[in-house]
């Protein structure tokens, strides 16, 4: 099992912590990584600290399928400094400490005997969640990212000579729900969902034929984008800085 370095980089997409008294849950990691994440695998509440400090983390499963006091803890020291999703898993036998973890600052919490496909689909709807909060607070004036400067409540996208780019409603949004999610792969469900591209056809031709007229505007070469990358399996991701001023 592979621990975070202390130089880790400014992305990770899920943190899995197995707590010293749990066994390793290579099958989990297997299972998260299946769903286009990055996970970094950690056996130390120390390493995890350090890394909450040094990256930004899209989610933090805490495996404490052999020690459920010290997962609930952890949750309320995670809490105590960040708003990051958080699902603990605990031992199948302990299911009367679930309402103890919700209440202490856990997401969602389930016992390790929950079958894997499960696991995924909590795993989607806790950042399903989670991307719509981010939706739903107030934007900044400016969002900068690449060489573009995005104005959510004009919604006018600039580039770095000031040019307006002519943009359609739904290629707008969608350059916004990205911004809002950089460097988090967002499904094409997600897409469709945070944005006002409706259900005029299917799911998987909606949103690709509006990324793709959204690219031919923002890259410079759009058969071998830069910016808008796609996962395969799992969606798109905006792959850039982004500042809110």
């Amino acid at each position: 099992m592979d621990d975070a370095p202390s130089s880790a980089g400014p992305r990770v997409g899920v943190a899995l912590l197995t707590l010293e008294s749990s066994a390793p849950d290579d099958n989990l990691a297997s299972t998260v990584r299946a769903m286009s994440f990055d996970v970094i695998q950690l056996s130390s509440i120390p390493k995890l600290r350090r890394l909450l400090i040094s990256a930004r983390v899209d989610l933090v499963i805490v495996v404490a399928s052999g020690d459920a006091e010290s997962g609930i803890q952890l949750c309320g020291q995670v809490r105590e400094t960040s708003d990051i999703p958080l699902i603990v898993i605990l031992p199948g036998d302990r299911e009367d400490m679930i309402e103890m973890a919700f209440d202490i600052g856990a997401d969602d919490c389930f016992p390790a005997s929950v079958a894997m496909s499960q696991c995924q689909a909590r795993i989607r709807a806790l950042l399903r969640r989670t991307a719509c909060a981010i939706s739903s607070r107030v934007d900044p004036t400016v969002i900068r990212f690449g060489e573009f400067v995005l104005h959510p409540r004009e919604r006018v996208l600039h580039d770095q000579k000031g040019t307006t780019i002519d943009l359609t409603s739904t290629e707008f949004d969608l350059i916004l729900t990205f911004c809002r999610n950089p460097g988090r792969v967002m499904t094409r469900e997600e897409l469709l969902s945070l944005t006002h591209t409706g259900l005029a056809g299917p799911v998987t031709r909606t949103i690709d034929v509006h990324v793709s007229r959204l690219r031919q505007k923002l890259e410079p070469h759009s058969n071998s984008p830069t910016l808008l990358k796609t996962v395969r399996l799992g969606g798109y991701i905006l792959v850039a800085d982004v500042l809110w001023d």
